[in-house]
């Protein structure tokens, strides 16, 4: 995990890749004790991140979701669903946005 700027991050995350870069005001963390099973059959209660990510400054990753591998996350974005792997995703707002785009 790489922290260019270590100002303001919080972090709660189930796991987090290999070579994720976060960048500084970045939130990972749950989202109002939201629960669901995970792969493996275990709860997941808060984010988890894959390998080889970049979550830009602002950004908040919030709840029990999956981030996938090769992802990088905008600026001031909100993420609230699942990302699949390599997936690139510019300033988002609402979690709608960016699903149109990816179909």
């Amino acid at each position: 995990m790489r922290l260019p700027h270590p100002y303001g991050i919080i972090i709660a995350a189930k796991s987090i890749g290999e070579n994720v870069m976060i960048g500084q005001y970045v939130t990972l963390g749950g989202n109002n004790c939201k629960e669901r099973q995970g792969s493996n059959g275990e709860p997941i209660h808060t984010p988890v991140i894959g390998n080889n990510c970049q979550i830009s400054t602002g950004s908040v990753v919030a709840g029990p979701i999956t981030i996938g591998n090769n992802v990088v996350i905008g600026a001031n974005s909100t993420i609230t669903k699942d990302i699949p792997s390599g997936t690139l995703l510019p300033k988002i707002r609402k979690q709608s946005q960016w699903q149109s785009q990816l179909q």
